[in-house]
Parts: C-alpha cells; sequence; structure tokens
C-alpha cells in the first residue's frame, strides 16, 4: 500500500505561535525548516527562510523573502549556464519580475523583489541574446555549405561547431574556397587546429 499524500505548506514566513498552535513539530528527517503538524493531517509546514543553504533546497529558498531569496538568487547565478534549471529558473524570475512591474501599485517588499531580480534579467537577457547569435551563426553556416555542397552530410556536421568558432568572414571564406574534402580535413571531427 502507498503512503496517502502529503501536503505542503510553503511559507516564506511562520511565527512560532502559528507553529504551536498548529502543533506542528520539527520533522528531524527533513531537517531545518520543516515542520510536521498532526499525523493524521499529513501536512508540512515549510518555513522557507529557516531552511539550509545547500543545492538541494535552492528552488524552495527562492519562494522566500529578503535576504534568504536574495541569497538564492545569486546562488542560482553561479550555476553553470550550460545547467537547464538554471534557464528555466532564470525565465520564471524573469517571468514573476515583469509581472510585479505591470501591477498597477508596486509595495516596499515587491520592490525588494524587483531589485533583487534585476541581475537575473541581466542574465537571462545576455544568455538570450548569446543563444539567438549562435543560432544564427550555426543557420549562416548552414545555409553555406547546403549552397556549395548541396547538402550536409555527417561529415560536414561535424565540421560546423568548428567553423562556428571563427569570424563570419573566415567561415565564409573557408566554405566558398575550399573542397568538401578539404574542409573535412582541417575541421572535421578529431583534427586539431
Amino acid at each position: 500500500m502507498t503512503a496517502p499524500p502529503k501536503l505542503w505548506i510553503l511559507a516564506a514566513e511562520v511565527s512560532d505561535r502559528l507553529l504551536q498552535d498548529f502543533k506542528a513539530d520539527p520533522n528531524p528527517e527533513l531537517g531545518d525548516g520543516f515542520y510536521d503538524m498532526g499525523k493524521g493531517l499529513q501536512t508540512t509546514i515549510v518555513r522557507l527562510n529557516e531552511l539550509p543553504n545547500v543545492p538541494e533546497t535552492l528552488w524552495l529558498r527562492l519562494l522566500a523573502k529578503g535576504r534568504v531569496q536574495e541569497d538564492a538568487i545569486e546562488e542560482l547565478l553561479l550555476l553553470p549556464e550550460s545547467d537547464p534549471k538554471r534557464r528555466m529558473a532564470l525565465g520564471l524570475l524573469v517571468s514573476w519580475r515583469i509581472n510585479i512591474e505591470l501591477a498597477d501599485q508596486v509595495d516596499v517588499e515587491e520592490r525588494q523583489i524587483l531589485m533583487a531580480l534585476s541581475q537575473t534579467y541581466l542574465e537571462w537577457e545576455k544568455q538570450t541574446k548569446r543563444e539567438g547569435l549562435e543560432q544564427g551563426k550555426r543557420s549562416a553556416i548552414g545555409s553555406l555549405l547546403r549552397f556549395r555542397f548541396g547538402g550536409i552530410d555527417t561529415a560536414l556536421e561535424g565540421v560546423v561547431p568548428r567553423l562556428m568558432a571563427l569570424s563570419s568572414d573566415d567561415y565564409t571564406r573557408f566554405i566558398l574556397e575550399s573542397s568538401k574534402d578539404e574542409l573535412t580535413q582541417r575541421f572535421g571531427i578529431g583534427n586539431e587546429e
């Protein structure tokens, strides 16, 4: 028999009084910030501002407030750009920032969030531009290869990453002035240049 579903209540801040009122006790298995209510309720209150500063809690700490949230945002920005979770989280945080900006009235707390999210917006914008430029460059190289050789086979596909490292003048010259064999010998996979 499987365990019944469990409700998690995520709260940026929860007073000790409220935890007492709900008879919520610390959960030693889950660690700091997790408080279980009565066994029959199958409910855990998560005090986001108490969570340990470890990678496993990063996604929850992004939902916190104040310094805890700001630290989580900084931690997110330190993740490798290749991390798909980073890209997804940046997109969500940018969306959140835009929604706050579109609100008619922004209170003090929302202004703090906007300031914390400003760096995520700049990182997201930079990454999006870079990816767009790389996609444009890859597309241009592909078009030149198809124009010059009538298509792109496996050998030419292996040349594309090496050509992308060159300036547009250089890769255009190499593609237009070289034979297929010359290109694959010079830039093919396994060749050092």
